[in-house]
């Protein structure tokens, strides 16, 4: 079905981009998925909301679906500054070329919109703890929230995940728990998603398609349209989990604003462009079928382009970006022909600044190790072979297990073996078993692995 077609049957609610439900009881109702089919509801507004007197995102509450909010958990997001290009913009003849700097956020997350609201709605049924199944963004943001709530916190996070944010949700989650694989993680949330979203007992399960985190992503348009007084020609995103283009393009074509949504990904399987990689992502094909009769456009990047972004950014905006806003401003070379001349132009960095010094020493050309990382499980499987030599392959599924609680299959164990191996990370040897008298494999460590983990 046609996005204008599906719009034209509601004004104020949720519609279901599987099956075209139109849900109408939100004010008081929490209704997190599709009743009929368990599809994800996206929120939709006919008006843009008034703002009133309160901080942050609260002050276009009259945009929030869910009216019947008693407790509100706020750290103040929200209200983040457009700052005005003074050198990129000459490059593609835009007029005003500006980006939306979402790390100004608390946990440097524009999801902490939506979780500052969903928390709400949240503790003001209140909820008792909830389950969370994220790649990692939005375990932290909602970890952060829930916990100012005085919830318990259950993330599930794939094995993938890396470690500088598993170890912020363990900080603040009841407990964490590292997922096999991406297929599994999957499998987790399809069934998550046929299931009630409360069991009960007050506890609530929370993934990324969730109506209201996307509510509280809207209130970035909001400010944009606010802070600028128009609507700008183009805005640009990163495609991520595709939950912000998504909450973006309904209420664009709702309001029937003159304004193009550019989703930027990549198909570039390096590390370094995970935060922006949506080739798996649960609301990938939906948004697709919303663009294709609509203005609205994904282009694709490479890590090459990420990088001289990087590079670019840095020396001519004095802004040392990270990939995932560096990701927007190769969008640009991609997007050229859709975006060059056009009067307002906003980047929306859902990123912060650069911290990887990988990623700085490959843009410096200091070093050839130019991984951002390898992932949670590939770097404890690297430590596990740094500290003890002439190991074989079960011995370091056991020490997984009882020393970092990575309790996967030995199947998934052999497949990052074989990853590593791949990289050059480590190689095997044959050596005699000396209490069989058997020829046995083992893993070592290769000089980039030491090198790695020096880092």
């Amino acid at each position: 079905m046609k996005i204008s077609s599906l719009l034209e049957k509601i004004d104020r609610g949720m519609i279901c981009l599987s099956c075209g439900y139109v849900e109408k009881r939100v004010w008081r109702d929490y209704i997190d998925k599709c009743p009929v089919c368990g599809g994800p509801l996206v929120p939709v507004l006919n008006e843009i909301p008034e703002p009133v007197d309160e901080p942050g995102i609260w002050r276009w509450s009259r945009g929030f679906l869910y009216t019947d909010v008693s407790t509100k958990i706020t750290f103040f997001e929200g209200s983040t500054p457009l700052i005005k290009s003074s050198r990129l913009y000459r490059d593609y003849k835009i007029k005003n070329l500006y980006y939306k700097d979402e790390s100004r956020n608390p946990n440097s997350l524009f999801i902490d919109r939506g979780s500052a609201y969903l928390s709400s709605i949240l503790a003001s049924r209140g909820a008792r703890s909830i389950i969370i199944i994220s790649r990692g963004d939005l375990a932290i943001s909602m970890s952060s929230y829930a916990r100012r709530a005085r919830m318990k916190v259950f993330a599930f996070l794939p094995g993938d995940i890396i470690p500088s944010k598993l170890y912020k949700v363990k900080l603040m989650a009841s407990r964490a728990t590292i997922i096999e694989d991406y297929e599994a993680f999957q499998r987790i949330i399809e069934r998550t998603s046929s299931r009630s979203s409360t069991d009960g007992k007050k506890r609530y399960v929370i993934i990324q398609t969730n109506p209201y985190l996307t509510n509280g992503f809207q209130t970035i348009l909001f400010e944009i349209l606010h802070d600028l007084g128009k609507p700008p020609n183009v805005i640009m995103v990163p495609f991520g989990d595709g939950a912000l283009m998504t909450s973006l393009v309904v209420l664009v074509e709702k309001l029937k604003l003159p304004t193009k949504i550019i989703g930027v990904t990549t198909d570039d399987p390096d590390p370094v462009l995970n935060e922006i990689r949506g080739d798996n992502s649960l609301l990938r094909k939906y948004v697709e079928e919303l663009i294709s009769d609509t203005n609205h456009s994904i282009v694709h990047v490479s890590r090459a382009g990420v990088l001289s972004a990087i590079q670019y950014m840095s020396r001519e905006e004095g802004l040392a970006i990270d990939a995932i806003n560096a990701s927007l401003v190769a969008g640009l070379f991609s997007a050229d022909l859709r975006v060059m001349g056009t009067e307002n132009t906003v980047l929306v960095f859902t990123g912060g600044m650069i911290n990887d010094p990988a990623v700085i020493k490959t843009i410096l050309r200091e070093t050839k190790i130019d991984r951002v990382s390898l992932g949670y499980t590939k770097e404890k499987i690297l430590e596990i072979l740094l500290e003890e030599e002439y190991i074989p392959v079960y011995r370091i599924w056991k020490r997984l297990a009882k020393k970092y609680g990575i309790r996967i299959s030995l199947r998934a164990i052999y497949n990052h073996i074989k990853d590593l191996e791949k990289k050059g990370f480590i190689r095997s040897e044959i050596i005699n078993d000396e209490s069989t008298g058997r020829p046995r494999k083992i893993y070592v460590l290769n000089d980039i692995a030491y090198e790695f983990l020096k880092r």
